[in-house]
């Protein structure tokens, strides 16, 4: 069995039939429903090839002519629709051409402006996306409506191009995005699954959860095609959120574009950045507090979307950061919100500019979700990527309810990581130095907390602890060979695609002649990596060490200031790590709010909380972490 292909010029819309099974349609209804003859078509459009204009092209797959193709006579039949009942013209021409590979079958030579079909591939142990533009050009500063079908059959089965879609069939507003990756050939997209009236469609793609917002990201310069998989997988294991994906390969308008990863976009959701949602109309009280979404990035348009910090950081050499509104959207943060999140994030640069800054309570680390932070910045120091600190660096904020610190990530954008560049101030490609410290338009934050001796002892304690995990050498090895081996077919055939193997690529370090090269190279470097990090880490991990995080308070629980007006501070010692949930209840035991603070360690913690919608009286906290109790006392408000 071979492929077929359906050239069509028409005037408006058709649906075209082979034995009564529909195998293209353009410009009139939906896919599967059979058109009346007085159903309009969507729109006028004129035919083109009697300008001397090419007719448009369907791809019939092998696949689906088997089982609509019978032996002896087939009918093909063509349906043509008008845009207007008045209209004065309706044409059609169609042209089903097959291909052949047997020298006894006679054909004729096909037409001047014929173009055999650019798919080369029939089958594929990865999901296959397929989108279809309808004829318009995919934009960068626009989203275009295109159709898009999916064809997953589950895991160890095998996916055949033109088979059925069972994941997804439907319409999706699509558009290139990245700034300097949009000079490649192969381009990333983001695009929003929708009904067909328009709005938006939350849905599960290849087992991820609901969602609307989706990113195509086109590995090109990384030649190992894993950088970005790597390190979302490894801060996962390491107890964060990370955008999920799935790879796949891409066809676009019958042309096979390659391996692409289906991922998450970072965005609000319970399944995705688990923060509160924020009403335009919240603008008092814990509502305000959270949650927020913020982006650092590099050059950032300053204005309602995005504004500078309002001093310059302690050192000399550091920029001014630039912040962006990424959640709530432009459209939907208002004056109220905005200012106090910028002020939150003000006082928290001025806690680090301070002499005090690593004072318990009145320095950076209330403000903060220390955890996050640490790994957020061995994650960056691992992969060394030279954008780290500058470009793409997510942090949100939770309500005060539920803790009210800053937290570091998602991780995001790391192709540029683990020696794939060949510039740097810094020397991004080599596997000695560190990134943190580098001066410039960049985050200073974690510079500053480096003079922190409690951060830097805890720090090394997080890296040994995640040596001997996560992080242990076998294990990411092992991860690298099994995200390598999953593409192991496919990479053949998207290096046929994109010839690039042996080839510089901007910004490539190393040049690698096959793709066993580049993996082999993305592991090497790495185990470098993690062995000089090893040797190179400042801090002790003693568990007696005074300074330790873990021994900074000798109780459990204490409350300042005690009596409050408004607003107080709780530090407790929780001795097992976990969630810990905070509640406080009245004098007659009836519980007035609780604040849950998820994935915390094993340590102290700080714990800003507003008491300006309760009355005055005495009250009861009682701190707990898996169902055992932290601490509880007297709190007094007046």
């Amino acid at each position: 069995m071979v492929h077929a292909i359906l050239n069509a010029d028409f005037d408006d819309g058709f649906v075209a039939y082979i034995n009564g099974v529909e195998v293209a349609r353009d410009n009139v209804g939906e896919y599967g429903i059979v058109p009346t003859y007085t159903d309009l078509a969507s729109s006028n459009r004129e035919a083109t090839m009697y300008k001397g204009d090419d007719p448009i092209s369907f791809f019939l797959h092998a696949l689906a002519l088997k089982e609509i193709l019978t032996n002896g006579t087939n009918v093909f039949a063509i349906q043509i629709h008008n845009s207007s009942s008045t209209s004065s013209d309706l044409s059609a021409r169609f042209y089903l051409s097959f291909g052949v590979t047997s020298s006894n079958t006679l054909y004729s030579t096909p037409p001047s402006w014929f173009e055999a079909p650019t798919i080369s591939f029939f089958s594929s142990n990865l999901p296959i996306i397929e989108i279809n533009t309808n004829e318009q050009a995919i934009l960068s500063e626009e989203r275009i409506i295109a159709s898009m079908g999916i064809i997953n059959n589950g895991a160890g089965q095998t996916n055949f191009f033109g088979g059925a879609y069972n994941e997804y069939d439907g319409r999706i507003s699509l558009k290139y995005r990245g700034q300097s990756s949009l000079e490649f050939e192969k381009k990333s997209m983001s695009f929003e699954t929708q009904y067909s009236f328009g709005d938006n469609q939350n849905i599960s793609l290849l087992g991820m959860p609901k969602e609307n917002d989706w990113v195509l990201y086109a590995p090109y310069s990384d030649k190992s095609l894993i950088r970005n998989a790597l390190t979302y997988k490894l801060h996962e294991r390491m107890g964060n959120y990370a955008p999920r994906f799935v790879f796949c390969e891409l066809v676009i308008n019958n042309e096979y574009r390659g391996i692409y990863m289906l991922t998450e976009k970072i965005k609000r959701d319970d399944n995705r950045v688990d923060i509160a949602k924020i009403e335009y109309t919240d603008t008092v009280n814990d509502a305000l507090t959270g949650g927020y979404i913020l982006n650092i990035d590099k050059g950032a348009e300053l204005g309602v979307n995005a504004w500078q910090a309002s001093f310059t950081p302690p050192y000399y050499g550091w920029d001014a950061l630039k912040y962006q509104h990424h959640y709530p959207k432009l459209e939907n943060i208002n004056a109220i919100q905005k200012q106090y999140i910028e002020d939150y994030i003000h006082d928290f640069d001025q806690s680090l500019k301070s002499t005090s800054f690593s004072d318990n309570v009145n320095g950076y680390r209330p403000y903060i979700d220390l955890k996050s932070f640490q790994d957020f910045m061995l994650i960056t120091e691992l992969s060394k990527d030279v954008d780290s600190y500058t470009y793409s660096n997510y942090l949100y904020k939770r309500k005060d309810s539920r803790g009210g610190e800053i937290v570091m990530g998602p991780v995001w954008d790391f192709n540029a990581g683990y020696g794939n560049v060949d510039y740097s101030s810094r020397g991004a490609e080599k596997t000695s130095e560190w990134l943190y410290d580098e001066k410039g338009e960049k985050i200073y934050w974690f510079d500053r907390m480096m003079d922190d001796s409690v951060f830097v002892n805890d720090l090394n304690c997080r890296w040994s602890d995640l040596r001997d995990n996560v992080l242990n050498t076998t294990e990411v090895v092992s991860l690298i060979d099994s995200l390598s081996d999953l593409l192991e077919e496919a990479q053949q055939r998207n290096f046929y695609k994109w010839d690039i193997l042996g080839e510089y690529v901007w910004p490539n370090n190393y040049v690698g002649a096959t793709y066993d090269d580049e993996v082999e190279f993305l592991k090497t470097w790495v185990t470098e990596r993690m062995d000089w990090i090893d040797d190179s880490i400042p801090g002790t991990c003693t568990p007696a060490n005074t300074n330790s995080i873990e021994n900074i308070y000798a109780s459990n629980l204490e409350i300042f200031p005690n009596p409050n007006t408004g607003s107080f501070r709780i530090r407790f010692k929780n001795l097992n790590g976990g969630d810990v949930n905070i509640e406080v209840f009245d004098i007659s035991g009836k519980l007035m709010f609780n604040i849950n603070k998820q994935n915390r360690v094993i340590g102290y913690d700080v714990t800003n909380i507003q008491t300006s919608n309760l009355a005055t009286g005495i009250y009861q906290v009682l701190i707990t972490s898996n169902e055992s109790i932290i601490g509880t006392q007297k709190l007094i408000i007046r």
